[in-house]
C-alpha cells in the first residue's frame, strides 16, 4: 500500500516519489505534464534497520545535493541520492533521539536550501524534534536531538505530546522559520523556531490574546492529529490545517500570530470529511509552499 508521496520538478517534467509500505520500496515516476500521467521509473529498496520497517516519512530536497530522505519509525532513517533515473541509497543511521531518549523519527521535512531534514519524533513523553544535516555527499550526518523527557541540547519544547508530524514555514520571521509540531498524542499543535543554520529553540515571544503554544484542538470524532501544511506560501503561512484522523476524519483550521508564532484554533473548526471513512493522514494546499 501506498505510504507517502512526494515530488519536485524539473525542467522537461516532474519526479514524482511514492513509498510504498507493503513492497518496502520508493518507487520513482516521471510524470507528463500535459497529461498528468505518470511513467514508472525505477524502484528501490528502503526498509529500517530493524529490517521490518518500511518508510513512515518521505521528503524531497528542493535543492543542493538533490535527495530523498526517508524515517522508518523504528529509529533509523535514511537518504537516497537522486541520480539519473535511480535512487543511490546512502548509509542507514539511528537517530541521536532514539539512542538517547528511545524517540522514534516519523514525520520528515527538508529546509529551503537543501541543507538540514527536520524529523519529528513519535515521543510519548513529550516533544521532541531532530535536526540533520544534508552532507555534499547526499548522506545524512548525524542529528542534534532537541526537546523531550530530557529536554536535549537544552531546549523545552513545552508540554505537548508526540510530535510524528513537522511543518517549516514557507519564509522567515525576524530571521528564523516557524517549526509547526502536531502533538498527536496530546491534540495539540506546537510552534519552536529554526534558525537558517538549522538550530531548533522554544519561542521567545510571549503569546497574546486568545493564541497559546501548544494549541489545544477542539474535540471531534478523530483520533489524534496527523499531517499539518500552511496555508499561504509568505512568511508564517498566516494559517495552518490540520489532518485528524477519524471516522469520519477533519480537518483543523488554526490562525498564526505571526510575531510570535503562537496558533489558535479559530471557532468554525474542525471541518469534518464525510468521505474520508479509512481515515486522514495528509493533506495538501494549493498554491503549495514553493520548495
Amino acid at each position: 500500500d501506498h505510504r507517502d508521496l512526494h515530488s519536485f520538478p524539473t525542467r522537461r517534467s516532474s519526479d514524482l516519489f511514492a513509498a510504498f509500505s507493503g513492497e518496502f520500496e520508493i518507487a520513482y515516476f516521471k510524470v507528463n505534464p500535459a497529461n498528468c500521467k505518470l511513467t514508472w521509473v525505477s524502484s528501490t529498496t528502503a526498509v529500517g534497520s530493524s529490517g521490518a520497517s518500511p518508510v513512515q516519512g518521505l521528503a524531497v530536497s528542493p535543492t543542493g545535493p538533490h535527495v530523498v530522505v526517508a524515517s522508518y519509525g523504528d529509529g533509523s532513517i535514511q537518504s537516497f541520492k537522486i541520480s539519473g533515473g535511480t535512487l543511490i541509497p546512502k548509509p542507514l543511521l539511528n537517530s541521536t533521539g532514539y539512542t538517547n531518549q528511545a524517540a522514534l523519527p516519523e514525520g520528515v521535512d527538508i529546509t529551503k536550501n537543501g541543507k538540514f531534514a527536520v524529523f519529528g519524533d513519535n515521543q510519548p513523553f513529550g516533544t521532541e524534534v531532530e535536526v540533520a544535516k544534508i552532507l555534499t555527499s547526499g548522506a545524512l550526518a548525524a542529528t542534534v536531538d532537541y526537546g523531550g523527557p530530557a529536554n536535549a541540547s537544552g531546549v523545552n519544547l513545552g508540554p505537548g505530546v508526540n510530535s510524528q508530524n513537522v511543518w517549516i514555514s514557507p519564509g522567515l520571521v525576524s530571521g528564523k522559520n516557524y517549526l509547526y509540531i502536531s502533538n498527536d498524542y496530546s491534540s495539540q499543535v506546537t510552534t519552536a523556531k529554526l534558525s537558517t543554520a538549522g538550530i531548533v529553540s522554544a519561542l521567545s515571544t510571549a503569546c497574546t490574546g486568545l493564541f497559546t503554544n501548544p494549541t489545544t484542538l477542539n474535540p471531534g470524532s478523530w483520533s489524534f492529529p496527523a499531517g499539518i501544511h500552511t496555508v499561504t506560501t509568505t512568511g508564517s503561512g498566516a494559517d495552518l490545517v490540520v489532518a485528524e484522523f477519524g471516522s469520519p476524519s477533519s480537518v483543523a483550521l488554526l490562525k498564526i500570530q505571526n510575531p510570535s508564532g503562537c496558533t489558535k484554533e479559530v471557532t468554525t473548526s474542525p471541518y469534518s470529511d464525510a468521505n474520508s471513512n479509512s481515515g486522514l493522514f495528509s493533506l495538501d494546499v494549493f498554491p503549495s509552499r514553493p520548495y
